[in-house]
């Protein structure tokens, strides 16, 4: 009895496919395994053969044809008098293949390049048939995906010739499985802050043409700086000087001279600022929040390092008030603390600028002419490039450089 030939599937999300090309011709014996057509997917052109050994009684579909998934496009008669009838037209293609197997399972030759996302756990759970006893026949195609996605084949109820394993029973076990690992998957609700800062970062990045400018600063002096004077403002302060208060001290005194950096993007135009106001990127449980420090300009050290702690300390209880959230002229994001070498932040709108501070690690330096070992320190400024150009920001990222570098201002602040 004659076989229908359809458009196989070859792939998990594949719905259609290309006839490229037949390699038979209409009246060629066919054997099983021989290459009967190219197909085109949405992936890769690949080559599919027969898994029955027959005649190609008819071609239904010309090559460039796009067709769905289990279309027919081709007869295989079983023996050269069917193969006659059918030329014939002795009997019909319906008649043909009428009473017998309702479709000839298909495999591509070339290796598989379909779009499951990951080869998951040989433990993961799957919804599988009942499972096969004894020795299961699978196509060779069939076998490499079940071993590169670790698909237990004897799970796998074959629906080819005598009970063989298709590459697409594989296929649909894979679909089966990847289905109840979703269906695994759980929902974390949004805190409000988590909800405003994801609309507010979305609106950034979308809006808001970002442009960044990354350096290494030299970190010894503020490391030494920190060290020494340590123990002095902890005991005039009641709190521990930390790397930020210093990097909040220098961004302050460095944005003196360079008011657009400080600047506000509203109704379409630059708003110049006359306070500088630092806003504080600090996480919390419920979510990432940025308190102000006003007028950081006019405070001494010890003055920011108390109020960057109670800050922290009220955002930390959920404590923070409107007056704490509200007027920040500019951000600083320090990931130090967490070993990342080089962060980029959004931009915190309707601010023109964000810093973004890296840890402070001792690496190679090359210094006139020598070879030296020195704690440095990678920061990227995110500016907003309607309010700021680039020469402005590498001005303003130099004269922060050189600061951070000398800490003459705060030496003889602090005394």
């Amino acid at each position: 009895m004659a076989t229908d030939v359809v458009m196989p599937l070859l792939g998990l999300t594949m719905e259609k496919g290309t006839l490229v090309s037949w390699l038979k011709q209409e009246g060629d014996p066919i054997h099983k395994g021989e290459v009967l057509f190219e197909v085109e997917t949405d992936k890769a052109t690949q080559e599919v053969e027969s898994q029955v050994t027959g005649f190609l009684a008819k071609i239904l579909v010309e090559p460039g044809t796009t067709l769905p998934i289990g279309a027919m496009i081709a007869i295989i008669a079983e023996s050269e008098a069917e193969l006659r009838a059918i030329q014939q037209g002795s009997i019909s293609v319906q008649e043909a293949v009428g009473s017998g197997p309702a479709r000839v399972e298909l495999e591509e030759r070339a290796p598989y390049q379909g779009e499951p996302t990951a080869p998951q756990a040989a433990d993961q759970p799957t919804e599988a048939p009942t499972p096969v006893r004894g020795r299961v026949p699978v196509s060779p195609a069939a076998r490499r995906i079940a071993e590169e996605y670790n698909i237990a084949l004897e799970t796998i109820t074959g629906s080819g010739p005598g009970g063989r394993i298709m590459q697409a029973d594989v296929l649909q076990a894979i679909k089966a499985r990847e289905r109840v690992a979703a269906d695994q998957s759980e929902y974390v609700e949004l805190t409000p802050i988590r909800r405003l800062t994801a609309q507010r970062m979305a609106q950034s990045f979308q809006t808001v043409p970002h442009f960044y400018l990354s350096s290494e600063l030299d970190a010894a002096a503020l490391v030494t700086f920190r060290r020494e004077r340590l123990a002095s403002i902890e005991a005039e302060s009641g709190v521990r000087l930390s790397f930020t208060d210093l990097l909040i001290t220098c961004l302050a005194l460095s944005l003196k001279n360079h008011p657009l950096l400080y600047a506000t993007w509203e109704e379409e135009k630059i708003k110049l600022n006359r306070a500088i106001n630092i806003s504080l990127a600090t996480e919390t449980d419920q979510g990432l929040t940025v308190p102000v420090i006003h007028d950081a300009d006019r405070l001494s050290l010890v003055e920011i390092t108390r109020r960057r702690s109670e800050l922290i300390e009220k955002a930390q209880a959920g404590g923070l008030s409107l007056a704490d959230l509200s007027d920040g002229t500019f951000t600083l994001t320090n990931l130090g603390m967490f070993d990342v070498d080089v962060p980029q932040a959004i931009i915190n709108p309707p601010q023109a600028a964000i810093l973004a501070t890296g840890a402070i690690k001792e690496r190679v330096v090359a210094r006139e002419g020598g070879i030296y070992v020195r704690p440095t320190m990678h920061v990227t400024l995110s500016v907003d490039h309607r309010i700021a150009d680039g020469v402005t920001a590498a001005r303003f990222l130099q004269d922060f450089q050189h600061l951070i570098a000398n800490l003459d201002r705060l030496r003889a602040e602090v005394g």
